[in-house]
């Protein structure tokens, strides 16, 4: 349950990610700057209409007919010539993407405005400025200002010669052009250069059109003309153009109906043409005021011919351009100049330098809108829900998943990704979003789920070393966790000190006390003993049932390490005496018995059990001592080779004792305190004990004997005192061979 728990958590936090950063100011900018970059560049070129060409003022015309190297300077009788062969050659409309203003030779604009009042095909372009408007209150005092765009025509002769007037705003370098307005709202929702273009160009449908509303709803009819002559005469198109947009954003539904009549109308003609005409104008009038630019490649993708091949006279030319029915935009265009004049920055703009130009812009922008293509961004809402889900599944599905599963598979999906993605957008001009998903959501999922097994696998192995730390030295657990073949080969031989314990009458405990209060004692035992030790710097080696074995080692012979071992069997013995059962009736008292020597240190054992210990004949010895405790009644044993040549320590000799099992004696100690800790009466005992056992020694038992008994006046039913009391009279009776040893012989543990 834990790990669906934080799985869905990791999916919410990546999902929640994504949603962030594209609620952010810079989500749309990122993936407007680089996610539709990348589609562009994956798709590649698209085959724009054939409907659609360019004819661009280009250099070589200028150095051909010697003309001015800025295009708007060109004589406009040029541009009369252009439009009357255009015209011959069969165009459907022509759209100027320059400015035709300011004063020139008015024979020239004379010129111009007889082959655009000829034409009748004609749309030139506006442009906007930007103006101050100062607000006052009724009194004239100031409170206020606004700005406002206004739009500016051509000449006033030329105007009133062509057949419509748009403007065609774009935002400058170092702004990238990504989309274009239909309607220009700064501008009092004026249509702009695209827009009039193709109602113009869709002239042979309007009428149809027009009849398609009328059925829809008669009020709709009541401002719109429907005879294209009277449009054109008086100039009208600007108007008709808002008038749709009004109608059409102001009818919910009114699309949808008009698409079910095409679709009706077309069903049993084969009119493909008209029907995509159609088509275009709802989507056109029904959409938002501004588009994206669905490119179909860099400068000069779309046709474009030099502005020279138009100004002979098509009947004299052998070479027959067929314009036949298309859309001619003028303008300077592709990389015709040096200096890009009139060039934006754009997807398709090269490091050369070659942008795209304001015409090619304007012609991309009609293709969009006749081929019915532009590029469509999910809707806003289906975006962030898309982002939301796509983070929270690559979360669960990473947090389930092993590091090498989660590379191949998010590698996979990332490619297959961007190959739908790509296919979508080639095919439909549906933008998804790639940034966020691909290149944030999927390297963080990843990244953050690794981190986060990474953290919970080191928090797991110092679970599993503080676990281990419980039963092995911390060098040991290093060592293993470094290399788990030490187990079986790490063995070595060391100088130790052994310390091992033993509880008096536990068996009778344990039959006084149910299994979980037996537990809970023993484990606050095993703590008071276990204490000591830990803060002495030895190391627990081994638990069995009441018993502890503890060590202290090192390469060679150290007195520092001896003396802590002794220092830990003093508190041993001292915080032992406060240790009673959960009743408060019973205490248990500790036996402990320490040996010093060289022993065997590694893992014992074959295939699948091991047990780190010590093994040699110091820690049987050691075990030998801590027994002998029963014999002598006391608490704390040592070897001599334990307190050789250690201070601070009071011990009392306790004789040489050839202990069960073993071959050779041992000089045994009883270590009763520290030596700044001792009372009096603990060193008198020491002394009185130490003449007493040298008469032991020397075969004077009477002596002996008055002498031990003389200690109880120091240390009531001393145990070593009655130990040898008993010796002394065995001996007195059945006196030892002249080889005695002056060794105790035991011959049981």
């Amino acid at each position: 349950m834990n790990r669906i728990f934080s799985a869905l958590a990791a999916g919410f936090l990546i999902g929640l990610l994504g949603l962030l950063i594209t609620l952010s100011p810079v989500g749309s900018g990122l993936e407007e700057k680089f996610g539709l970059s990348l589609l562009f560049k994956l798709r590649g070129l698209r085959q724009p209409p054939g409907e659609v060409v360019i004819v661009t003022l280009d250099k070589t015309t200028a150095n051909h007919l010697g003309l001015p190297a800025n295009p708007d300077r060109w004589p406009r009788s040029l541009h009369a010539q252009l439009v009357n062969n255009l015209n011959e050659y069969g165009a459907s409309i022509l759209v100027f993407d320059m400015i035709f203003n300011g004063a020139r030779s008015p024979k020239n604009n004379s010129l111009f405005a007889e082959s655009l009042q000829k034409a009748q095909n004609v749309i030139l372009c506006e442009y906007l400025s930007r103006e101050k408007l100062f607000l006052t209150d009724d009194s004239g005092k100031p409170t206020g200002e606004i700005d406002i765009e206004k739009v500016n025509p051509p000449v006033q002769q030329l105007a009133e010669a062509s057949v419509a007037l748009a403007p065609f705003p774009l935002p400058k370098f170092p702004v990238r052009v990504s989309q274009y307005w239909l309607f220009k709202s700064g501008a009092g929702g004026t249509p702009t250069l695209p827009v009039v273009a193709f109602q113009v160009y869709a002239w042979e449908v309007y009428e149809q059109f027009i009849t398609q509303l009328f059925r829809t709803n008669t009020d709709l009819m009541k401002d719109l003309t429907r005879d294209r002559k009277v449009i054109n005469q008086h100039k009208e198109i600007d108007r008709i153009v808002r008038r749709l947009k009004y109608i059409f954003e102001n009818e919910p539904g009114l699309s949808e109906q008009l698409f079910d009549m095409i679709d009706k109308s077309f069903k049993r003609v084969e009119d493909n043409k008209k029907q995509q005409l159609l088509t275009s104008l709802i989507n056109m009038y029904q959409g938002d005021k501004s588009r994206y630019l669905n490119f179909y490649g860099p400068a000069s993708t779309i046709t474009t011919y030099s502005y020279r091949q138009f100004l002979e006279d098509p009947a004299n030319t052998n070479t027959r351009i067929d314009l036949q029915g298309k859309a001619v935009f003028i303008g300077a265009a592709g990389q015709a100049w040096t200096e890009q004049q009139n060039g934006f920055h754009t997807v398709y703009s090269q490091k050369s330098g070659h942008n795209i130009s304001s015409v090619e812009i304007a012609a991309t922008a009609f293709a969009n809108l006749l081929d019915n293509m532009p590029v469509q961004a999910l809707d806003y809402k289906y975006h962030l829900i898309f982002v939301f889900i796509w983070g929270a599944l690559l979360g669960v599905f990473c947090y389930f998943n092993s590091a090498t599963t989660m590379t191949i598979c998010l590698l996979t999906m990332s490619i297959l990704y961007l190959f739908v993605a790509r296919l979508q957008f080639a095919a439909t001009g549906a933008w998804y979003p790639i940034v966020v998903p691909v290149f944030i959501q999927i390297p963080t999922a990843y990244f953050s789920i690794i981190f986060c097994k990474y953290f919970k696998v080191k928090k797991e192995e110092k679970n599993i070393r503080n676990a281990f730390g419980c039963y092995l030295p911390d060098t040991v657990v290093d060592k293993l966790a470094k290399d788990v073949a030490s187990l079986t080969s790490d063995h070595h031989t060391v100088y130790g000190t052994c310390l091992m314990t033993d509880a008096a009458f536990y068996t009778t405990l344990a039959e006084t006390m149910k299994p979980e209060e037996l537990a809970r004692f023993m484990n606050t035992y095993f703590e008071a003993l276990f204490g000591p030790v830990r803060k002495y710097g030895g190391v627990i080696s081994d638990v069995v049932g009441d018993s502890m074995l503890a060590i202290w080692t090192t390469a060679k012979p150290d007195n520092v390490l001896r003396k802590r071992a002794c220092h830990a069997a003093l508190d041993i013995a001292k915080f032992e005496q406060h240790i009673e059962t959960s009743t408060g009736q019973k205490k248990l008292p500790t036996r402990i018995g320490l040996h010093s020597g060289y022993m065997v240190l590694g893992n014992i054992g074959s295939k699948d059990h091991y047990e780190y210990t010590p093994i040699g004949d110091i820690v049987n010895t050691t075990s030998r001592i801590e027994g002998l405790n029963k014999y002598l009644n006391t608490r704390l044993l040592v070897a001599k080779d334990v307190i050789h040549e250690l201070d601070g320590l009071l011990t009392r000799r306790l004789g040489q004792f050839l202990l069960a099992g073993k071959t050779k004696p041992v000089e045994i100690y009883e270590l009763l305190s520290r030596m700044d800790e001792a009372e009096e009466q603990m060193i008198q005992l020491c002394k009185s004990f130490e003449t007493a056992l040298n008469a032991f020694e020397n075969r004077s038992w009477d002596i002996a004997i008055q002498k031990f008994q003389n200690i109880f006046g120091i240390q009531a039913n001393d145990g070593p005192s009655l130990f040898y009391l008993t010796l002394c009279e065995k001996y007195k009776k059945d006196e030892p061979g002249t080889d005695w040893d002056k060794v105790v012989h035991l011959t049981q543990k």
